[in-house]
């Protein structure tokens, strides 16, 4: 068999991947942070010891803005959703900047936020040959911007992005900037602080090798910022660090 769908998921999977599944479900399947029974303790190590891998690999300073989600989507309509859901200041619509580009799960949610008048929302186009211009980007940018989000490479074109320079260019206006790298991460090379990312949403089961079902999103310092209140949760439950409180915890 010759298979060319990687771009949806990777196969065949890294060496070890199903042996690894299968032994932490015979031996180590408790909830992590949920207990202190041994192979709940083990679980949560493993989740950290995979942390710092993530940390190292994107050169994130601080390991526990690291979050565990259920797959790209999940992780893309979390941070979405958490900084966009609602307005910081009365009266204030946020402006966000994205591309043509972008996966359904980037414009869908954006494109329902603004919808309901939650956001202001300016989609770049890209060049004949799948690129968009940074110029673009920065000719974008209003004096109610708050978010440039953008797809590192395209699904459909395969055109990678040039998210160094407008990560600049988005720092030096003090805007957030968050990148899906769902094709990108795992292949090409990609650095938190060089690029000024500020969150990162990716899947497992791409480019990373890992099984179905897993995604990371990275929130950065910047956020929460004050112009923005809060980093709002999406969804809300159980959670290992902190039960106690009658709502989610903020990030």
């Amino acid at each position: 068999m010759i298979y060319f769908d990687n771009a949806a998921t990777s196969f065949p999977k890294a060496p070890g991947v199903a042996d690894a599944i299968a032994k932490f479900i015979a031996e180590d399947a408790a909830n992590p942070g949920r207990a202190g029974h041994r192979m709940a303790v083990r679980a949560e190590e493993m989740l950290d010891a995979l942390r710092l891998k993530l940390a190292r690999l994107f050169n994130v300073a601080k390991h526990n803005r690291i979050i565990f989600t259920l797959n790209g989507t999940d992780a893309l309509n979390m941070g979405i959703k958490g900084l966009l859901g609602t307005s910081a200041n009365e009266g204030t619509v946020p402006h966000v900047i994205t591309t043509v580009l972008e996966h359904n799960s980037v414009s869908r949610p954006l494109q329902s936020l603004a919808d309901r008048g939650a956001i202001e929302l300016t989609r770049v186009e890209c060049d004949q040959e799948g690129f968009v211009a940074p110029a673009d980007i920065e000719a974008a940018i209003q004096a109610n911007t708050r978010l440039v989000i953008m797809t590192h490479a395209s699904n459909v074109l395969g055109t990678v992005q040039d998210i160094t320079a407008v990560g600049q260019l988005v720092r030096e206006r003090d805007l957030l900037f968050f990148v899906d790298a769902a094709q990108t991460a795992g292949v090409i090379p990609i650095d938190i602080q060089t690029m000024n990312i500020d969150i990162l949403a990716l899947p497992g089961h791409k480019s990373l090798l890992g099984p179905t079902g897993t995604g990371v999103l990275y929130v950065g310092d910047r956020c929460p910022r004050p112009h923005l209140d809060h980093f709002n949760p999406w969804r809300e439950g159980g959670t290992g660090g902190d039960s106690s409180t009658p709502t989610q915890p903020p990030i």
